[in-house]
């Protein structure tokens, strides 16, 4: 399977309209999506899918615990970030 520009966008455009039709992103395993399924998320382990040029699962996206420590400490509430 060649891995390109057109392959990623068209991954994503599945992967938006699966959500649409079936309120989950990728419903079943399939070599389409390299067989990774979505998974929902957990306040508690913090994974996602990252999209690239192959997908993979990951966790602590932008090492959000290490930051959101910092931020807990120093911000004054109410906040919102992203």
């Amino acid at each position: 399977m060649r891995y390109d520009g057109k392959m990623i966008s068209s991954r994503f455009v599945k992967i938006l309209t699966n959500f649409i039709k079936y309120k989950e992103p990728m419903p079943s395993m399939n070599s389409f999506f390299e067989n990774i399924t979505w998974m929902r998320f957990d306040t508690t382990d913090l994974k996602y899918v990252n999209f690239n040029t192959y997908f993979s699962v990951q966790s602590n996206p932008r090492k959000y615990r290490s930051i959101k420590k910092i931020l807990d400490r120093y911000l004054i509430k109410p906040i919102k970030f992203y």
